[in-house]
């Protein structure tokens, strides 16, 4: 459990995940950012919780779903997947002076079985591969979610999806694409 944490310098920050299975539920907390350089999975019976405030960059890669993900934001304190290149949260996590761009990373995958909860949270960069939220599978509830400047927005392909009271806009190619409507 990250807490209290701070960092200075030149150097890179944050903490960097790169090919990471949890080996039991966690909780990311909000601080130095979390950097996503590859992939970090979610196994069935394990939850990462995600606590308002919290800055989750992607170098590229994805945070792999078969648990559950639980990303509950207040309007004050929202929590953001963004890109690594996006210095205008979590500060200058790469040491470079960088923009981002949609696509820049792939996004959250949610695979069978998994569950997704999301409140307040920003997805913005993201969705290089299908979208930034990829439901493949399991059941996800998004609300007060902003879904921006990705490449790809919220995709469905199997499982339950709902999204309620949210704002998706500014994705190069589209919003929510879904196999089918309920």
């Amino acid at each position: 459990v990250n807490s209290g944490n701070t960092s200075s310098g030149t150097t890179t920050k944050g903490f960097w995940f790169e090919w990471v299975t949890l080996p039991a539920s966690a909780t990311w907390n909000p601080g130095i950012p979390y950097v996503i350089k590859s992939s970090v999975a979610v196994p069935a019976g394990r939850t990462l919780t995600v606590t308002p405030g919290t800055v989750v960059k992607f170098q590229s890669g994805v945070i792999n779903v078969s648990g559950s993900l639980t990303a509950q934001g207040t309007p004050a304190n929202r929590i953001y997947f963004t890109s690594l290149e996006d210095d205008s949260v979590g500060g200058d996590t790469n040491a470079t002076s960088t923009l981002p761009a949609p696509g820049d990373y792939n996004g959250l995958v949610f695979n069978a079985g998994s569950s997704g909860n999301l409140f307040e949270t920003v997805l913005r960069y993201g969705g290089g591969l299908a979208g930034v939220v990829r439901q493949s599978n399991g059941t996800t509830t998004m609300s007060h979610v902003r879904v921006m400047n990705n490449a790809n927005g919220l995709k469905r392909e199997e499982g339950s999806m709902t999204v309620s009271q949210s704002s998706i806009h500014n994705n190069t190619s589209f919003g929510l694409s879904s196999n089918s409507f309920a």
